[in-house]
């Protein structure tokens, strides 16, 4: 019964721990990849696609949905179709033009 007790004390303690430490650790958050630049390396209007420098080493899915600025204007947004390590193809989804160079940033829900 001693033993028990024990295991409840350190079970509380610890929940109570989490609540006042709750911020989710880096890796989860993935918070380097987010606040990193990615650009658009090629569109095709023909297709509605474009290439982006980035892939499954940044944690890019398939289905994931970037954002895409220009000169700090959000331009539209873009879903991940196929990925490889460094790249990834995206569909456009948005009627404005998107061009190379474009900064891509990957949104926190992916």
């Amino acid at each position: 019964m001693i033993n028990f007790g024990k295991v409840l004390l350190v079970c509380a303690v610890a929940t109570v721990g989490q609540s006042i430490f709750a911020e989710s650790p880096e890796w989860v958050l993935k918070t380097t990849y987010l606040q990193r630049v990615n650009k658009v390396l090629e569109v095709r209007d023909d297709l509605g696609l474009v290439k982006i420098d980035t892939g499954s080493q940044s944690n890019l899915l398939t289905g994931a949905i970037c954002r895409v600025y220009r000169d700090k204007q959000h331009v539209g947004d873009v879903v991940i179709v196929d990925s490889d390590k460094t790249t990834a193809v995206a569909t456009i989804t948005s009627d404005i033009k998107i061009e190379k160079g474009d900064a891509v940033y990957i949104t926190p829900a992916n």
